[in-house]
């Protein structure tokens, strides 16, 4: 089973390789984005840049604790979907995590910022890496 910072690691080699670049020009219209749990891990990082791409976001949150999900046995299912501009087609992912598999009171630091042309800008050496966070 692949862990949450290899996965990271893959999407964002991934999105590399594929010979993604995103930026504020190539932004044709603002998104609607749904962030589940936006605040905590990545979900601050990822709501500041869209924020200041013109994106508007929304966050669903139950205010859930470690304590609940394991109690219920909880397991998260990521699904992703991207387009591959290199070979021309749609590219699907599939992740389960359970969850003993969150590290609480920590989240990943950020790894990715814009530049001052606008540019997305990723720090592969930095995916994975983890800070305090809020508990």
């Amino acid at each position: 089973m692949i862990d949450r910072r290899k996965f990271l690691a893959a999407a964002s080699l991934a999105a590399a390789a594929a010979g993604s670049r995103w930026s504020m020009a190539e932004t044709r219209k603002p998104l609607s984005i749904l962030i589940l749990g936006g605040t905590r891990f990545i979900g601050v990082e990822m709501t500041e840049l869209a924020l200041k791409r013109g994106h508007k976001v929304t966050f669903f949150n139950r205010g859930k604790t470690n304590a609940d999900l394991e109690r219920q046995q909880s397991e998260f299912i990521v699904l992703l979907k991207g387009y591959d501009d290199t070979f021309n087609q749609m590219v699907h992912s599939r992740y389960s995590y359970r969850y003993d598999d969150i590290v609480w009171g920590r989240r990943f630091a950020p790894a990715f910022h814009l530049n001052a042309d606008g540019d997305f800008i990723l720090e592969v050496d930095k995916v994975g890496d983890l800070m305090p966070g809020q508990t």
